[in-house]
């Protein structure tokens, strides 16, 4: 029997030395041949591609598992019974021990009793690290573990050693739970065994590990005692081609990120190594470094790329952006255009690695899903946490607390399919509209006074028990008068704009609310593991979630994790009763198991492959790319427990994350075949300032320096530092760097998704609300229409709180009310709190009384102009101009005006401070409109501002036609280009255009007026403190929009202005 050890940089020809080596075994056909591999997608590469390598494209009869697997496997066989690790089981026996009276009691532990003392959760939560450290130490600690077993201590000067070997001893020896090292001991014992000896060989005659870069002190033990019964061979992945000389590295990247190589090399019998590397050759600068580190090689020695050489090389590409969306918008421009230059590429080419897929998985789907040109991908690795799933949603549920009871969060909940497919709701849109409407903000339920009969304040209004009585009476009773409902002091007014359809969704709402209140009311309870365990399954799992057959693999899961603990169920305290705890003690570690639970892996899925990098660690790809390489990320370091005996006396062999994460960014390195893509968050985005790269990015810079002729072109021309918006003006400069499939030029050229016919169609039939958004403000209509670009979100998050400050909108809503009302005072001010559109409390009050000193006058002379109900007119204005060399074309212009009363006039007020630009725009706009339709209308307008209202009288049919018609012309226009307009600087315009127009004037000051005309754009878009920013003005001046086409400006100004003048 033999143990042989193959190495290669490359991992294609390793496994064809894999397939030679099992071609040339002589094995029974029925046998089974085994693959020990280091991870799942691992396993799943090696399958495919040992099919296709195969002549008959079968690759049959073989068993692909990881290390642990394969020994569990073993030890059924030789052993006669399951490895049970029983590290659930251990958590709750460590529990009841740090409870126990004997180690409360032991003056030697009050430092670790003083962290837990009282807080049952802080218990629970040492338990479960200490059963971790306890399975570690099993592993990498072997030693200390028959010590302890001996009662002698290690460490002797160690206060942490003393109570962790307590606590051990009443473990292991009190409750016999089936340890790692008791089943390293029987393995081994049962080797020396010759019947199973010969039954070891008949079952795995040949044994394969194959990628596994990493052995534990544990596993190299058994693997190696089994080379003495059957073969193993060790298929390592090692960059440099001689690993007897680890230590002897004169390559900088093999020294700074191989020192687990180092130990991976000492633990293998060098004897019995083979090289079967393969030179990837200097054709790009990928592959320049490849050579060198198999080589062993340091870049300094040699020959220098030439300016020329990386000028058209595309190899390597190191990307530096502002946020992680930015990164894959980044991320999707560079595939795209690199398919396009590459034809022979595919997406099953593309493996793309993150350092956290669950952080990057919604970017990735936002990005790629919106895209003009779709990109086929699978994102694989992503954890429960950050998917519908039905664990999700078992998991929301049994969070949820009592102070969670706001609109937003009981809403969220109803956003889980699995949760609203359970209550058959089905429009969750208008349940959140009917909520909104109906001011349920935060509480379950509050009573109208307490034991004492003292009144509660008015927040009672908001609270879910009153909403919902809102509207189910609303929708039963079809009234707005206050309503004298038995238990409500106060009385209520029913919420009745509820369509019909909508009476069923608001009592299956109402189901799911007393059931949430059912569970929140139930966790305050003490039970046994196992009531517990049964209350989650019952009142939440069977009654709550709706659970279809793709939900299968999930519920298996839940269940589980449920069971795991069925030996600590039975577990009793020191009174010999059944150990009792509170809910949070019992769902922490069950709850932390299934979020973390992570998704599927198919990485033979003919996509492009998102994933977790070590899930994918050594996979070969003609495109690696590589996000999320911060400096503050990637490699990752090791965070251990102050208790955590490793780390306090470290050993060689010990795991660490930083090592051996630097290592598997070498395997990602060496496994690229013709790009390798880099990318990182390089600037902060709230002040600027650069961020460093991760340090191996750096160190691979570096390295590159030493490469090059011109070592600065590594960081000025291969480090692409990106903008932090992909629509900025930097990708539409002449810069073959910098390029955009998502915005601009290119994504409309192709990605086009409407037909010329669609345009037209949109061309001939305009609205004239679309009209008077462009007349009100041409640049966000650019930005919103054209681009597809919103900075103001439309509707945003439920209010959680009641209101305690109106904002803008807020009272300008509550100043309508007031305006359109004819209710006594007292009356509408209850009815607008109740309504959420007012303060509770004295503050509404207050507030009332300031709006209504404000706008009474309007109010006044607004009333006194009206008589009777006010109508409307649909209007459709048809119209013919030039249009593109078309001397015919046609265009309808068709909306709806309000407030015309007697047939004669438009009659509207304006409430806010000042009579705006916008407000005159709609004044006019509904003027024209009807004027053109050849109504002899006037227009008037009560304003705030002025006790003169704004006033227009009728015109021409032909004039308003010639009007809109203007309108039209511009708004055509600006499908194509900008229109440059901004109320705020339209008075330094006009002053502009004044001083050219004087036979005398003045360049030095025209030039003034320029500058001040940019200032007033300048505040706009980034005002000084207290103001709000114009965020579409903004962007337009950073692209420079406004001093770059500055005489366009003024034309725009120009031709705005002359339209709304009379």
């Amino acid at each position: 029997m033999a143990k042989k050890v193959f190495h290669s940089n490359h991992i294609e020809k390793l496994l064809e030395k894999l397939i030679a080596e099992i071609n040339g075994q002589q094995t029974n056909i029925f046998t089974k041949d085994w693959i020990i591999a280091p991870t799942s997608g691992m396993g799943q590469w090696i399958s495919i591609e040992t099919a296709a390598k195969k002549n008959n494209g079968v690759f049959a009869n073989f068993a692909i598992v990881n290390q642990d697997k394969f020994l569990r496997d073993l030890y059924k066989f030789i052993c006669g019974h399951e490895t049970e690790r029983d590290q659930e089981t251990a958590k709750w026996i460590i529990y009841k021990f740090l409870g126990s009276s004997d180690f409360l009691n032991e003056p030697e532990f009050n430092k670790v009793t003083e962290y837990y003392s009282d807080d049952n959760l802080r218990r629970v939560q040492l338990a479960e690290r200490v059963a971790n450290l306890f399975d570690q130490y099993q592993i990498y600690r072997a030693g200390m573990i028959a010590e302890w077993n001996d009662n002698r201590l290690v460490y002797s000067d160690s206060e942490t050693e003393k109570w962790q070997k307590w606590l051990w001893q009443k473990l292991d020896i009190d409750h016999h739970i089936r340890a790692r090292y008791k089943i390293r001991l029987d393995l081994l014992d049962a080797f020396k065994n010759e019947e199973n000896r010969h039954r070891i060989k008949l079952k795995y005659p040949v044994i394969n590990l194959f990628g596994n870069s990493i052995y534990t002190p544990f596993h190299i033990e058994i693997f190696d005692k089994l080379s003495e019964i059957t073969d193993v061979s060790h298929f390592i992945i090692y960059p440099s081609e001689d690993i007897t000389k680890t230590n002897e590295a004169r390559n900088s990247l093999l020294k700074s990120w191989g020192k687990k190589y180092s130990e991976l090399a000492s633990i293998m019998n060098t004897d019995c190594i083979e090289s079967v590397c393969a030179d990837p050759g200097d054709k790009c600068l990928l592959n320049k470094v490849q050579h060198l580190v198999l080589r062993n090689t340091e870049s300094s020695e040699a020959v220098a790329a030439t300016s020329e050489f990386l000028d058209s090389d595309e190899s390597i590409q190191i990307n530096s952006a502002y946020t992680e969306v930015r990164e894959v918008e980044i991320l999707f421009n560079y595939l795209t255009d690199l398919k396009n230059r590459h034809k022979d590429l595919y997406p099953r080419d593309i493996l793309v690695l993150t350092t956290n897929i669950d952080l990057y998985a919604p970017y990735i789907k936002a990005v790629f899903n919106n895209a003009g040109f779709k990109i086929p991908y699978k994102i694989l690795g992503v954890s429960a946490s950050q998917k519908e799933s039905v664990i999700t949603a078992f998991t929301s549920i049994l969070d949820f607390g009592e102070n969670d009871f706001t609109s937003e969060k009981v809403l969220s909940l109803l956003e889980t399919k699995h949760i609203s497919a359970r209550y058959e709701i089905t429009d969750l849109e208008k349940i959140r509209a009917l909520v909104d409407k109906a001011n349920i903000r935060f509480g379950i339920d509050k009573p109208e006074t307490d034991e004492q009969g003292k009144d509660y304040d008015e927040t009672r209004w908001v609270s879910w028990d009153f909403g919902l009585k809102k509207l189910t009476l609303g929708y039963a009773m079809l009234t707005e008068n206050l309503y004298d409902m038995p238990g409500e002091e106060s009385g209520l007014y029913p919420f009745n704009d509820i369509e019909e359809e909508s009476g069923q969704e608001i009592f299956r709402l109402t189901a799911f609310i007393n059931d949430l209140k059912n569970v929140v009311r139930a966790k305050k309870e003490t039970r046994t593991l196992k009531e517990w365990k049964d209350f989650v399954i019952a009142d939440v799992l069977e009654k709550m979630i709706q659970a279809a057959n793709a939900d299968k693999p999930d519920l298996a899961i839940i269940y589980y994790r449920l069971n795991s603990q069925e030996e600590a169920e039975k577990l009793k305290d020191e009174n010999d009763e059944p150990l009792r705890v509170e809910f949070t003690v019992f769902w922490q570690g069950i709850k932390r198991s299934l979020m973390s639970e992570p998704g599927e892996f198919g990485f033979n899925s003919g996509k492009v492959t998102f994933s977790s990098y070590r899930a994918a660690r050594g996979l070969p790809a003609k495109v690696i790319a590589f996000l999320g390489l911060n400096s503050s990320v990637f490699p990752p370091r090791d965070s251990p427990y102050g208790f955590d005996l490793i780390s306090k006396y470290p050993e060689t062999g010990d795991h660490n994350k930083k090592e051996n994460d630097k290592m598997l960014f070498f395997e990602t390195l060496m496994s690229a075949r013709s790009h390798l893509y880099l990318s990182f968050i390089g600037k902060d985005r709230k002040d600027n300032t650069n961020i460093p790269p991760s340090i191996v990015a750096d160190q691979l810079m570096d390295f590159l320096e030493g490469m090059v002729e011109n070592p600065t072109f590594i960081r000025e021309k291969l480090l692409q530092e990106h903008p932090l918006h992909g629509f900025s003006g930097k990708y539409r400069k002449d810069d073959r760097r910098f390029f955009s499939y998502l915005y601009g030029e290119k994504a409309g050229m192709a990605f086009q998704d409407k037909t010329e016919a669609d345009s037209m169609t949109e061309l001939r039939e305009i609205s004239l609300f679309q009209l008077r958004k462009f007349l009100e403000d041409p640049i966000k209509w650019y930005y919103e229409k054209v681009m597809g670009i919103k900075f103001e979100e439309i509707e945003g998050p439920l209010s959680e709180t009641e209101m305690l400050e109106p904002d803008h909108l807020q009272k300008w809503e509550i100043r309508k009310v007031f305006m359109e009302t004819r209710l006594e005072e007292k009356t509408l001010i209850k009815k607008l709190k109740m309504d959420g559109k007012l303060q509770l409390g004295a503050a509404g009050i207050r507030q009332f009384e300031e709006i209504k000193t404000e706008i009474q006058d309007v109010k006044d002379r607004y009333y006194q102009r009206i008589s009777g109900d006010p109508d409307m007119k649909l209007v459709s204005i048809p119209l013919e101009f030039e249009y593109e060399g078309k001397a015919d074309f046609k265009v309808t212009v068709s909306g709806t005006v309000e407030k015309i009363y007697n047939a004669k006039e438009i009659i509207t007020y304006c409430v806010s401070r000042k009579f705006e630009h916008r407000d005159k725009v709609r004044a006019i706009m509904n003027h024209l409109a009807l004027c053109a339709s050849g109504e002899k209308i006037r227009s008037v307008c009560v304003r705030r501002d002025n006790p003169e209202e704004f006033f227009l009288d009728t015109i021409a049919r032909k004039d308003a036609s010639d009007k809109i018609e203007q309108i039209v012309k511009l708004y055509l226009e600006a499908r194509d280009r900008m229109v440059l307009f901004a109320e705020e600087a339209s008075k330094k315009i006009f002053e502009l255009i004044e001083e050219e127009n004087k036979s005398n004037s003045d360049e030095a000051k025209i030039e003034k007026l320029k500058k001040e005309a940019l200032y007033e754009i300048k505040k706009l878009a980034y005002p000084e403190k207290y103001s709000f920013a114009n965020l579409y003005i903004r962007q337009a001046w950073d692209e420079g929009l406004f001093a770059e086409n500055f005489q366009k400006w003024v034309e725009d100004t120009i031709k705005i202005n002359a339209i709304i003048s009379f």
